[in-house]
């Protein structure tokens, strides 16, 4: 039985830490670490912590190196010795056989990452969110990332998945700690780039609880969401370019490249939209999106007037989508 590290970056979680906790603590595959990385808690957190790792030995507590949820997660990948790890955010919770299941998939697959599904919880409202997959190639995952929308909750979170820690550590694999949103999927991404098979199960195994005022609640600066969207298009696309696969999936990774400039067409306006577009309206990004395959009319009349440069009127039609959706 190998031995799993479960990550799980902890600040100011006082109220959520034995629901938590709990949920590792009942799991039933034994062989477990819990490494429970502290990120600057203002609250009991710590000394919390500090009672768990006294009473399971199975239980280890380090202060983070630096401030953030991506540095407390690198914390953890840096301590961790299981043959797999998985991440957990401090105030969700694993189903029992969260970690039995995972790994019996991940070895009886022989893939080199597992990825389940969960239930999302709103006070009293649940909805589950899954996907059914039966292809275990990475460009088949890649595929659905980009074509189908309801996949992209599945994918981009750390804690619904079982990875390789050798892939992690030897490909230094980390969260990048320069980004405060999305830098999970800005991860899952980079890790697809030295993996070969994926295992999708309908399994809801996490359960994922929406706080107020968490980060993915909170308004974030427009720049920075342009690094972060433009950083997972760019790995993206080198995920198809080591693979040797841009020619043939052209249209996915063109479509990629437009859906991401379509999130930025609503969240720039005025001047700063202008020159979003012109710094980015270059020779090889309106050929990537020529070929791009179109979900819908905004991903047409957007693709049209931006390989077209007809700039005016794709200024207008960003403007007037956005007007729409206030």
């Amino acid at each position: 039985m190998d031995k799993v590290s479960i990550i799980v970056p902890v600040y100011n979680a006082e109220e959520y830490l034995n629901r938590c906790v709990g949920s590792l603590l009942i799991q039933s595959y034994k062989n477990i670490e819990i490494i429970l990385v502290d990120d600057y808690s203002t609250d009991s957190s710590l000394d919390l912590c500090k009672n768990f790792e006294k009473n399971d030995n199975r239980i280890r507590v380090f202060k983070s190196e630096r401030f953030g949820v991506s540095a407390a997660r690198n914390t953890g990948i840096k301590m961790a010795s299981g043959k797999y790890i998985c991440f957990l955010d401090s105030d969700d919770e694993y189903e029992k056989e969260f970690v039995k299941t995972m790994v019996s998939t991940i070895e009886k697959k022989n893939v080199d990452m597992v990825v389940c599904g969960y239930k999302q919880i709103c006070e009293t409202n649940i909805v589950e969110k899954k996907y059914q997959f039966n292809s275990v190639d990475s460009i088949d995952y890649l595929n659905a990332y980009c074509c189908e929308d309801s996949f992209e909750h599945v994918a981009n979170y750390p804690w619904n998945k079982l990875y390789v820690t050798s892939k992690i550590k030897e490909n230094k694999v980390m969260f990048d700690e320069s980004v405060s949103v999305a830098e999970d999927a800005i991860f899952n991404m980079e890790y697809l780039k030295y993996v070969n098979k994926v295992k999708v199960i309908s399994d809801t195994l996490v359960k994922h609880y929406i706080v107020a005022n968490s980060l993915v609640t909170q308004k974030v600066d427009e720049k920075k969401q342009e690094y972060t969207i433009l950083k997972i298009n760019d790995l993206f696309f080198e995920n198809y370019r080591i693979r040797n696969k841009i020619e043939e999936f052209s249209n996915v990774v063109g479509r990629f490249l437009l859906y991401s400039y379509l999130r930025l067409g609503n969240i720039y306006s005025g001047k700063q939209l202008k020159d979003f577009i012109k710094r980015n309206q270059n020779k090889q990004n309106r050929r990537i999106i020529r070929k791009a395959s179109c979900l819908n009319v905004n991903y047409k009349i957007f693709k049209i007037l931006f390989t077209m440069k007809m700039n005016e009127i794709l200024f207008l039609y960003c403007e007037a989508k956005q007007r729409r959706n206030r």
